[in-house]
């Protein structure tokens, strides 16, 4: 029943989104046709034959192939730093007050300021790869580090008592609760980075790639390629999006997922290694004694006779109360 619900609520999404679509291209019809001049406002039809004869050309491909060479390239190295730096921010309250004044100032200048500066430090080639970097590292520092503020404050004392190392932290507690923010982060950016390093190659004239053509039909006057080329800029930052939001979720469920049966293993005084799993209810692998249920083993003895449960000084992962075993999943 709740499939079928679901299935029709798609559908209903598709529909009005498709509804959607075709609204705003009648729109623009009518507002071409008000006006009456294709050099000023095209018509969707005088676009899509434009468009067409694009999709036709060798020059459009090549234009396409090394815009999203630059821009994804640098999407993907703002994501690395965004990623490490957001992460040690998210640790390290000290760290994140010192890189926190250089993320707001990235983000609170104007885009075609950035692409000025860059043009003139580094020249036309790297400067949209660079503008792509500096929009996507504060937007996935952000959400990493607002991730790690989220973890489970129970699981982080659980991990302090069994002696976890940081990597092991980051790994089962930290990484799980970031990857929704930064999923967040990732659609977020690669459409602002897709964008921002358009603009950039408008700004900076770079020959065969989207923005230089778009900056061809400005000084030809050819608005209706105008129009098809920032359709195909629109159609191919949707198709990067999607692609995108889907390799982040096939992560997500590989991370969630695991391998399965794995537990904690902790061994004498807090360092992993000996195992921490139970098998009837609250007996130990390695002791018979320990850890019993309280209502069935030998009564009378705590966590300081190491015997039931022994305590973490004794140099076994003993069971508090009545044998539980602590599991990680």
């Amino acid at each position: 029943m709740k499939e079928k619900q679901e299935k029709k609520r798609k559908i209903s999404t598709a529909l009005w989104y498709a509804a959607g679509i075709l609204f705003w291209i009648l729109v623009w019809l009518i507002a071409s046709l008000a006006v009456g001049k294709e050099i000023v406002l095209p018509s969707p039809g005088t676009v899509a034959k434009e468009f067409v004869r694009l999709l036709g050309t060798g020059g459009f491909y090549l234009s396409l192939l090394r815009s999203f060479a630059s821009i994804i390239g640098g999407f993907l190295i703002g994501n690395v730093f965004g990623v490490v730096l957001g992460a040690l921010a998210g640790l390290s309250k000290p760290f994140r007050a010192f890189t926190s004044p250089v993320m707001t100032v990235i983000k609170a200048t104007p885009v075609a300021s950035f692409i000025i500066i860059v043009l003139i430090w580094l020249g036309k080639a790297l400067t949209p790869a660079f503008i792509s970097f500096l929009i996507v590292l504060p937007i996935v520092w952000q959400n990493v580090t607002s991730g790690f503020d989220s973890a489970d404050r129970g699981l982080l004392e659980m991990a302090r008592a069994f002696g976890f190392s940081t990597a092991r932290k980051v790994r089962y507690i930290y990484a799980p609760a970031a990857l929704e923010s930064y999923a967040a982060a990732v659609k977020t950016s690669m459409g602002l980075a897709w964008k921002a390093g358009v603009a950039a190659e408008v700004l900076a004239g770079t020959e065969k790639t989207l923005g230089g053509e778009i900056y061809s039909t400005k000084i030809y006057l050819e608005v209706p390629r105008l129009f098809a080329w920032t359709v195909a800029v629109i159609v191919f930052s949707l198709l990067i999006e999607i692609a995108a939001a889907e390799v982040v979720k096939l992560a997500g469920r590989l991370a969630k997922g695991g391998k399965p049966g794995k537990k904690a293993r902790h061994g004498g005084n807090g360092k992993p290694g000996a195992a921490c799993e139970t098998g009837d209810t609250g007996k130990a692998h390695e002791d018979g004694n320990a850890g019993k249920d309280p209502e069935t083993g030998p009564p009378g003895k705590d966590l300081e006779t190491g015997n039931a449960g022994k305590a973490y000084e004794t140099g076994n992962a003993g069971e508090p109360e009545g044998g539980a075993a602590y599991e990680l999943q």
